[in-house]
């Protein structure tokens, strides 16, 4: 992937797959397809996955879909996920006057249900 960090750290627990992944850079149109891949390889993979989104450099509506795809995804199957975003206050802005504020759940901390 073009500019984007992608940083996962896996645990076995209890028979349960889980991943911490640490994702940041260019979150755009250019790098979409290769973070969908990677996010159909994270759904098919574990069973619980946390989010951290920091050090965003770019972030536009392809990235933000496919973060709404994904929590959908694993909403429909007994798996759990959680996205933690920490963005600059512009991004934030954005992204609540877009209208995606659930998907920030109080951005810096808390997760989205």
């Amino acid at each position: 992937m073009k500019n984007i960090n992608f940083d996962i750290s896996t645990a076995n627990k209890k028979g349960s797959k889980s991943a911490l992944i640490k994702l940041g850079g260019d979150l755009s149109l250019k790098n979409a397809a290769e973070l969908k891949n990677r996010f159909v390889e994270v759904k098919n993979s574990f069973d619980k996955v946390e989010i951290h989104v920091e050090n965003v450099t770019n972030l536009d509506l392809a990235a933000v879909q496919l973060f709404l795809s994904l929590k959908k995804a694993f909403n429909t199957n007994p798996k759990n996920i959680e996205i933690h975003f920490n963005l600059s206050e512009e991004m934030e802005t954005i992204m609540k006057r877009s209208g995606f504020s659930g998907l920030l759940s109080g951005n810096k901390k808390s997760s989205e249900n």
